[in-house]
């Protein structure tokens, strides 16, 4: 076999072969003569794997007219009693030359090094192409397979961020072919992963077009996508679908995704979840989601598993136990720096630690996954002075990634959301202790083997409970207990069959119904009417007494539409007095007013983070009177009752809601100049969330510059009278 065009191999030493054009070619050469007289032939392969893939083959004969279409037979492959595949053709006169395309359209993969063509007598020939082509139906049980199609095309690579989406490819490729015969549509970017999973269908593909998948749809019983999307966007109604939406983060968080990224967000998961047969959560939390948002119950819970430990285990049974579980050696937080990830805060706890003559060591993997992200930890590091403290590691291999883990002190996981959280299987399955936020779907994977911050988005809380968790020997002990046998629980087998369950049930609920059911309008994300940050620096520290008073008023009388964060100098640590009452803060953000841009980086923090609401407000607390309950109705109401207006600030002496001025150029940059020298912050304005205000993040050279050129805003009389 000698390609000719339109064909690639991808692993010589397993004969496997991609196509990648529409018109694939492979000149057949005889070893032992130079014409193939005519005749009755059997046509098979040597080394052939995935055969049963080729139904559009053909075999072009050249008997000194050249290769045509006249000249071809087509090629019905017929599987035997050992699962060789074999074609039968017959040459009615001598051939010079020969041809195989392996297909007529479709990207797929094989394993071949040779063709072998045997002369039968015509008997045997006539017995062999009697026997009936065997259609294989669709079985679910024990006595076949169902036929699932996994759509694996936007997968990235490992190294660029795949996370735990591309752990949990691998798992699916593992083990997903013991339950269904698998085809896999891939990009030709992960085109190592034919050789590294034999006995997987792979189908290279250059889109994710209903062209390019038609023919695949025809082969499966189901299909199934899981990478949060679904595609083709045109899946025509005789297909069968399971959907797995790894999370709703989008929902409960959508501060943390930007208006485009949003809509996106809505627009792709609406669609999967109206197309879906049936859906898969990952957990009984992100079930409730589905249910909770979109009033689907037609949902299967699959837990994932601890990959990496997982293969660990099965392949070092003997030597699983921590080398030193009682020493201090590094805490471990393996996480790519996505916003919900935490990382600021997790550094910002270390730092109030080392301020206070406590020293943890802290190991981050995966920081380099994105460039800027990796700088803005690097830079928070420097500022804070815990650089000898913390290592930022970027991509770290499976192997490298356990023994941190088994060589570490425990595991730390501050995680402002998760769907399910992989490391944490992992860190039970190794025995390693973890410390990690209190939210649900973290609370229903580790249950009692771990322990759990008292507030996690709070650095001054989160900084007691890492050194409890550092020095705490007794409590370890229990944790690594109870951690290692609930670490069982989760096993890729059992979630690679509760998969093709779940597709199994998608299958059946066609039987009962023919057209899918209805288009069920989703309920919008979560948000609160107002995100307030409070900024405090040392020179405070006289009316700090007064922000328990402050807290506590807002929320009788506004209750929890206002989403309060402080936002802390760590010079004030040094004020043992008031750390109870900050610490009680449900959001607390440290920076350090010694190093310029300190506040702006905290504001920026804020509002790319914790600005969850409708509207946000930045306070300096010398101005703390200006958010009375009082103050923030009148803002809110100045907003809400001219819905053009982008920002409400109060104004002294005034008596009625009055317009904004237009602003004349002159004006928009002597406010900008102003403003800049202030650290780009601008305190005391209610900002509508939406448009720049939403997507420049409050702190930003974007942000200010909106600001200031924004003509649509109101002025609100100032309230300054005493908390109501």
């Amino acid at each position: 076999m000698r390609p000719i065009r339109g064909v690639r191999i991808v692993d010589r030493s397993k004969n496997i072969w991609v196509v990648t054009e529409d018109d694939p070619q492979f000149a057949l050469k005889s070893h032992f003569r130079s014409s193939i007289p005519a005749g009755h032939y059997r046509l098979s392969f040597v080394g052939g794997r995935h055969i049963n893939r080729l139904d559009n083959a053909s075999l072009y004969y050249d008997a000194g007219r050249g290769l045509n279409e006249r000249d071809r037979s087509r090629l019905v492959f017929r599987e035997d009693a050992t699962g060789n595949h074999a074609a039968y053709i017959k040459i009615d006169e001598d051939v010079r030359n020969l041809r195989f395309d392996p297909t007529e359209g479709g990207r797929l993969t094989f394993a071949a090094q040779a063709i072998l063509l045997e002369r039968l007598e015509k008997r045997n020939w006539d017995a062999a192409v009697a026997q009936p082509i065997v259609k294989r139906e669709l079985k679910l049980g024990a006595d076949g397979k169902l036929r699932l199609l996994v759509n694996l095309f936007r997968l990235l690579p490992a190294h660029k961020g795949a996370g735990g989406a591309g752990r949990l490819a691998l798992a699916f490729l593992r083990y997903l072919p013991e339950f269904a015969n698998v085809r896999v549509i891939i990009a030709d970017h992960n085109q190592t992963l034919v050789s590294e999973f034999p006995d997987v269908d792979f189908v290279l593909a250059g889109a994710e077009s209903y062209s390019e998948l038609e023919d695949h749809f025809r082969w499966s019983d189901c299909y199934f996508d899981f990478l949060n999307a679904l595609r083709p966007t045109f899946i025509p109604s005789h297909v069968v679908v399971l959907s797995c939406l790894l999370d709703l983060q989008h929902m409960r968080l959508p501060m943390l995704f930007s208006s485009s990224e949003l809509s996106a967000r809505l627009r792709e998961y609406g669609y999967a979840v109206d197309r879906a047969d049936r859906l898969i959560a990952i957990s009984d939390y992100e079930r409730e989601n589905l249910e909770f948002f979109y009033g689907k119950k037609n949902v299967s819970v699959v837990p994932l598993s601890g990959f990496a430990a997982e293969d660990f285990v099965e392949n070092n049974s003997k030597v699983v136990a921590r080398r030193a579980p009682n020493v201090q050696t590094y805490l471990l937080y393996p996480a790519v720096p996505w916003a919900h990830k935490n990382h600021e805060t997790l550094i910002q706890a270390v730092a109030v630690l080392k301020r206070t003559g406590r020293h943890v060591r802290l190991v981050l993997t995966n920081t380099d996954s994105n460039p800027g992200n990796k700088r803005k930890l690097q830079r928070l590091c420097e500022n804070f002075d815990v650089s000898d403290c913390i290592e930022l590691k970027g991509y770290v291999s499976e192997p490298e990634l356990i023994d941190l883990m088994r060589e570490s002190s425990g595991l730390v996981f501050p995680s402002l959301y998760e769907g399910f959280g992989i490391p944490l299987a992992d860190a039970m399955k190794l025995g390693v202790p973890v410390l990690a936020s209190k939210i649900p779907a973290i609370l229903e994977i580790c249950g009692p083997a771990a322990a759990y911050f008292a507030n996690h988005r709070n650095a001054l809380s989160m900084a007691d409970d890492i050194w409890s968790f550092w020095c705490s020997r007794d409590e370890k002990v229990e944790a690594i207990a109870a951690g290692t046998g609930r670490g069982e629980l989760f096993s890729s087998r059992r979630m690679a069959r509760e998969v093709v369950e779940a597709a199994g049930l998608a299958v059946a609920s066609r039987n009962t119904r023919l057209n899918p059911v209805g288009f069920p309008r989703p309920r919008e994300p979560q948000k609160n009417v107002l995100s307030l940050l409070l900024l405090i620096e040392k020179r405070d520290v006289c009316a700090v007494g007064d922000l328990a008073r402050t807290i506590e008023q807002i929320g009788s009388v506004l209750g929890a539409e206002v989403d309060l964060t402080v936002a802390l100098d760590a010079a004030v640590i040094e004020h043992e007095d008031f750390l109870p009452a900050l610490k009680r803060v449900s959001k607390l953000i440290v920076f350090d007013a010694s190093w310029p841009t300190s506040r702006q980086a905290a504001v920026e923090e804020f509002a790319r983070r914790y600005n969850s609401s409708e509207f946000h407000m930045v306070v300096d607390w010398v101005d703390h009177e200006m958010i009375s309950p009082a103050q923030i109705i009148a803002l809110v109401h100045g907003l809400r009752h001219n819905p053009e207006a982008k920002y409400a600030a109060p104004e002294a002496d005034l008596r009625e809601v009055a317009v904004g001025n237009v602003f004349s150029e002159l004006d928009v940059i002597a406010r900008f100049e102003k403003m800049r020298a202030n650290d780009n912050v601008i305190t005391g304005v209610m900002f509508r969330a939406e448009g720049n205000f939403r997507d420049s993040h409050h702190g930003t050279t974007q942000f200010l510059s909106a600001y200031c050129s924004e003509n649509s805003f109101v002025r609100v009389p100032a309230i300054r009278a005493d908390y109501v």
